[in-house]
């Protein structure tokens, strides 16, 4: 009986582990999209900095 509890335990954690991974790779993913956001915000901002300087000469 301790045997089969021995193994549920360790299959409970094999779960949790993969649970882990894929949370740490969701949010990886999560991050990188974040990134790329700010990444755009800043090109646009430059770019209509550029505008607003060509209007003014």
């Amino acid at each position: 009986q301790l045997k089969g509890r021995y193994e549920e335990l360790q299959k409970g954690q094999q779960t949790f582990e993969k649970e882990l991974t894929s949370f740490a790779r969701q949010l990886d993913d999560i991050k990188a999209r974040k990134i790329a956001i700010s990444d755009k915000r800043n090109m646009r901002a430059k770019l209509e900095r550029k505008v607003e300087e060509k209007k003014h000469t």
